[in-house]
């Protein structure tokens, strides 16, 4: 008797197992995830032009572009990112100015402005620099993934 007792829970157990395993979003009272953000991002205009040497002073402006399919208010966001001398990359205009702005909606225009001076605070930063101009998820409160990227832009430091 004890081990059709047995055979009975371990037969139950699995049979509530596979039901779990098929169940769906809507009978699991779980939302589906939303599908993943893409997005395109193009560089239309920036000043100084790209090989141009800057100096502390100066502030490169960049007018992009953008669409973003699956947009979700609040969670995206510009930034400029510069490569340092290991291959990694450091979000440039956030360093300085704190926050990037999110982006508003789905598509539009946007405008973001990178100062020089930030360069000289952080030596790591390749030289003659690449910028790239790039549409982040935000992942988590400090983390976040790219979306998208535009043709970058290169500098030479005065």
């Amino acid at each position: 008797m004890k081990c059709s007792n047995t055979l009975t829970m371990i037969l139950a157990a699995g049979l509530s197992l596979a039901l779990a395993a098929c169940a769906t979003p809507e009978t699991s009272g779980t939302a589906p995830a939303a599908p993943p953000a893409t997005a395109t991002l193009t560089l239309t205009s920036v000043t100084p032009a790209s090989g141009s040497d800057v100096r502390p002073d100066d502030t490169i402006k960049a007018d992009l572009d953008y669409t973003l399919a699956n947009f979700t208010p609040d969670r995206y966001f510009l930034t400029a990112e510069a490569e340092t001398g290991d291959g990694s990359t450091i979000g440039w205009a956030a360093a300085e100015q704190g926050p990037d702005p999110a982006l508003a909606a789905a598509n539009g225009p946007a405008h973001i402005e990178v100062p020089m001076e930030y360069a000289r605070n952080v030596p790591d930063i390749k030289q003659p620099f690449m910028l790239w101009f790039c549409i982040n998820e935000k992942t988590g409160p400090t983390s976040s993934r790219l979306i998208a990227s535009a043709r970058p832009v290169q500098y030479v430091p005065k």
